[in-house]
């Protein structure tokens, strides 16, 4: 932001009508010790040396100059005052004390919300590490269908060449209901709607040639810290499509597992947390002003007597009553 002493402001009109009698060595004089009373942002000394230095004067030619100057100035007190000057300094400076309050605030508010988006971010990343220490806890010396390694192999059945895709055959259960036998899909383990999600994002990225063999050891263990912070395979995808589409247009190789991502779901998570902005409600326009059914009937009735009137005159062979 300048400030206010940056520039001056020099209306033209005033200054021709008031300087109309000066000679070209008194326009760059008068130039001159107005700029320098406008940087300096106080009255000029009294003192003849110290003035023609300002504009550029020998001392000699300078007292002849003086003469002519000194009734655009006040001087008094050993000072020259300039009453214009010293007015649109004021000016100058309460725009600039407003500019830079405006400034100072805008740049606040960005550094509120820089901070609350680090805090976000920070507080979702504690709480995916706490999933993540959850997760090892509850999966020491578990065997069963849900632990790591068989999730890995489900992973690796949903994600082979013949069953990648959106629409991937989920595995199904088939029952009787009302008499009826039904058959339905079992719902997908979020973690491996996450994997594979990532490994479909991947491949249409990269192409078939780059389809990973197998996920890796550590996919679950993220996606699952991941599901306990709040996200899911619809957040997810967006943020796989993004990277993976900007890697391929860069030429590099492609990521290889969730691990890259963590810090990019975890400013996701924070993103869709934000809490909405303060609203403000419109202002409440006013009713339309609906016609009294009084005036409608008054209104529709002159108007067929008009009309009734047009026809007869027209009937009659003349423009108007007889």
């Amino acid at each position: 932001m300048k400030r206010p002493d940056s520039w001056m402001p020099l209306y033209i009109g005033d200054y021709l009508a008031d300087t109309g009698r000066l000679t070209t060595e008194g326009h760059g004089a008068y130039l001159l010790l107005i700029m320098e009373y406008w940087r300096s942002g106080e009255p000029l000394p009294d003192d003849d040396e110290q003035l023609a230095s300002i504009t550029r004067l020998s001392v000699d030619r300078w007292a002849s100059v003086r003469r002519v100057l000194e009734r655009f100035f006040e001087v008094a007190d050993g000072m020259w005052r300039h009453t214009r000057v010293d007015t649109e300094m004021a000016n100058a400076g309460e725009r600039y004390a407003k500019a830079k309050a405006k400034s100072d605030a805008a740049i606040a508010a960005r550094e509120a919300a820089r901070r609350e988006r680090e805090e976000a971010a920070a507080r979702a990343k504690v709480a995916m590490e706490d999933a993540a220490k959850a997760t090892k806890e509850a999966s020491a010396g578990n065997t069963d269908e849900d632990t790591l390694e068989a999730t890995l192999e489900v992973s690796r059945k949903v994600t082979d060449k013949t069953s990648m895709g959106l629409t991937q055959p989920q595995p199904q259960s088939t029952y009787v209901e009302d008499g009826v036998e039904v058959t339905r899909p079992h719902p997908l383990n979020p973690a491996v709607a996450i994997i594979q999600a990532f490994d479909a994002e991947r491949i249409a990225a990269f192409g078939e040639n780059m389809r990973r063999a197998y996920p890796h050891s550590t996919d679950k263990l993220y996606a699952d810290r991941w599901i306990a912070a709040g996200a899911d395979a619809e957040l997810c995808r967006p943020v796989f499509l993004a990277v993976c589409r900007e890697f391929a247009g860069a030429k590099l190789a492609p990521p290889n597992s969730l691990k890259f991502f963590d810090a990019r779901i975890a400013n996701a998570l924070a993103e869709r947390n934000r809490p909405m902005p303060e609203g403000r409600p419109n202002a409440t326009r006013p009713a339309a002003t609906r016609e009294a059914p009084e005036h409608a009937v008054e209104r529709r009735r002159d108007a067929l007597a008009g009309a009734v009137a047009r026809k007869l005159a027209t009937e009659r062979g003349c423009s108007g009553f007889d």
